[in-house]
């Protein structure tokens, strides 16, 4: 055993700390793989119709021509150019092949691009479907054992509307920092920073001060709206600005801790992303890479839900390691009431029990 003499680096136990929160997190997402494989089919869904829609469009553009068959075999980028400007579209373009969609996302989301206008119909309903069914999945993850179909779905209705309300202030939060403040930085602010910079090198390591500085603001919303979720959850807080204001209040009472938490799951999404692009098949044709980029996506999907799930398990953890709840605090798990028949019988049974 350690004498009471030696000193335990605190730098050591902070760590540990950390790894245990995040484990935690993790272990909550693997012990409930059917959510998850739920989310995953429900978001999947959400992309069907318009994805249906661009099919059509692409065989009745195509049809049989020797142009088919040379789209079939690889990339034809003048095929790709003319049938983008025809449908008048900016989501159908080379970078969505393998790896370099995400990327693509990344880097319009750091040039302040939104999504195509196209697209928003399905990202609306993926996240209506996200909205419902991360309240049965909060409430499961928390509660730490099964609750059935009747709890699970019921909590989903439960905490549907407050994470709407929730959502809505965190897109007006996040539609700010996309728009004028971004624009506000990198269209007047940046040019007159670099306006007498005569070396390159200068010019770009300025554009990663401002992306810094403009990236700070959207991960605090971020980490905010995840909390605001969690103590939604586990304090059963009705208000939404309560929690928001309640999540912001742990954050700046406890930042290295909820820093070093998130930046684990950050690390954890980055070899997520790099194992993506690394594998990633390529654009050209054939039925096995076909099937390959299908199984492939699939799973790089399905690996960036249990990222997303475990940021917010995560949270959970450590908010209730904070707090040492000593049981679950949400209220009971709804359950709907019996029919009229069934309240008769047993209204009966209890009758005759008496008489007995």
């Amino acid at each position: 055993m350690a004498s009471s003499s030696e000193k335990v680096d605190p730098t050591v136990h902070v760590t540990r700390s950390t790894l245990a929160v995040v484990a935690e997190g993790w272990r909550r997402v693997a012990r409930f793989p059917i959510g998850l494989l739920a989310l995953l089919l429900a978001t999947s869904a959400a992309t069907l119709p318009p994805a249906a829609m661009l099919a059509s469009s692409i065989e009745e553009q195509l049809g049989d021509s020797l142009t088919a068959s040379t789209v079939a075999s690889g990339v034809d980028l003048r095929w790709w150019d003319e049938f983008s400007a025809q449908a008048g579209t900016r989501s159908f373009s080379p970078a969505i092949i393998g790896g370099a969609a995400p990327v693509s996302t990344f880097a319009d989301l750091l040039d302040g691009n939104g999504p195509p206008v196209e697209v928003l119909g399905a990202l609306s309903l993926g996240l209506l479907v996200w909205t419902f069914l991360s309240g049965g999945l909060l409430d499961r993850y928390a509660r730490r054992r099964r609750t059935g179909a009747r709890g699970f779905f019921g909590a989903c209705g439960v905490f549907f509307f407050r994470f709407l309300r929730l959502g809505l202030l965190a897109g007006l939060a996040y539609a700010f920092l996309l728009g004028p403040a971004h624009a506000w930085l990198f269209d007047t602010v940046y040019p007159w920073v670099t306006r007498e910079a005569s070396v390159e090198r200068t010019a770009f390591l300025w554009r990663l001060i401002f992306y810094v500085i403009w990236l700070t603001p959207v991960l605090l919303v971020n980490l905010v709206v995840d909390y605001a979720k969690v103590r939604a959850v586990v304090e059963d807080r009705h208000s939404v600005i309560g929690a928001a204001v309640a999540a912001g209040r742990f954050i700046a009472r406890h930042p290295a801790a909820v820093a070093k938490v998130y930046g684990a799951n950050a690390t954890i999404a980055a070899v997520v992303l790099l194992g993506y692009i690394v594998i990633a098949p390529d654009g050209r044709g054939g039925d096995w890479r076909l099937l390959a980029a299908l199984a492939v996506g699939g799973a790089y999907l399905l690996a960036r839900l249990a990222v997303r799930l475990a940021f917010l398990t995560s949270a959970m953890a450590l908010l209730e390691r904070t707090f040492a709840h000593a049981e679950y605090t949400a209220p009971p798990l709804p359950v709907w009431p019996d029919s009229p028949a069934a309240e008769a019988i047993e209204n009966a049974a209890l009758v005759a029990g008496r008489g007995a």
